[in-house]
């Protein structure tokens, strides 16, 4: 990654691979590694949510907490 940043730099002076991406007209694999980037991210923030409310409140919260956060972040 460090590589592909740095000739992103280099040749169409862009560090961001997506922004390099789209200038090279990859604008469906720009999208795609966008998505993914932000669903990887994202997997690990849905498990924790409900185990940090559970250990804030001292009770256990299911899973919904999940599902509460999704709500959040769409609104």
């Amino acid at each position: 990654m460090v590589f592909t940043g740095a000739l992103g730099a280099l040749i169409y002076q862009q560090a961001n691979i997506v922004d390099v991406m789209l200038a090279q007209g990859f604008v469906v694999l720009a999208v795609l590694m966008l998505f993914l980037n932000i669903w990887t991210t994202q997997d690990n923030t849905v498990f924790n949510f409900p185990v940090a409310g559970s250990n804030l409140l001292g009770t256990f919260i299911p899973p919904m907490g999940g599902v509460h956060g999704r709500l959040l972040v769409a609104t």
